[in-house]
């Protein structure tokens, strides 16, 4: 028995133009992608390390969350949220064991202004940030007396 022949598929030109079209709009959607998840974030993230602002707000309760991290993180995250009367909503990141819950605690015993410092672009995009749910992210904050 003789295996079967290959036979080369014959394509269309309406065919072979979809396929190049497909070609090019892949090849520059990739790159776009890679900007809008990737280079966007990184450069704002390196940009706050170095361009702070320092807020005086009035801080008036801080709760502790446990966040999805979704997609781009995987796991969850725990945070401390803060409400204040002038800034708005303003978020701390980074704790390991209960440690949120503790923050959370120790400000919202103690109301009242503080100086918070934030990134300066979180800061310029903070009305951007509450449409998806998020707040600027807190670097420092200290009890103003």
């Amino acid at each position: 028995m003789e295996p079967p022949q290959y036979k080369p598929r014959i394509l269309t030109s309406r065919q072979r133009l979809a396929g190049r079209i497909t070609a090019i709009v892949t090849l520059i959607a990739l790159p776009i992608c890679g900007v809008l998840f990737f280079a966007i974030p990184f450069a704002k993230w390196a940009y706050d390390e170095s361009h702070v602002v320092t807020l005086t707000c009035t801080v008036e309760s801080a709760r502790g969350a446990v966040s999805d991290g979704g997609l781009r993180r995987g796991g969850s995250f725990k945070s401390v949220i803060i409400e204040t009367k002038d800034c708005g909503s303003l978020v701390i990141r980074g704790f390991g064991g209960s440690d949120y819950v503790d923050v959370a605690r120790s400000i919202s015993s103690r109301p009242g202004p503080y100086d918070i410092v934030v990134g300066e672009s979180d800061w310029a995009l903070r009305d951007h940030w509450t449409s998806f749910g998020g707040a600027p992210r807190v670097k420092a904050y200290e009890q103003v007396e």
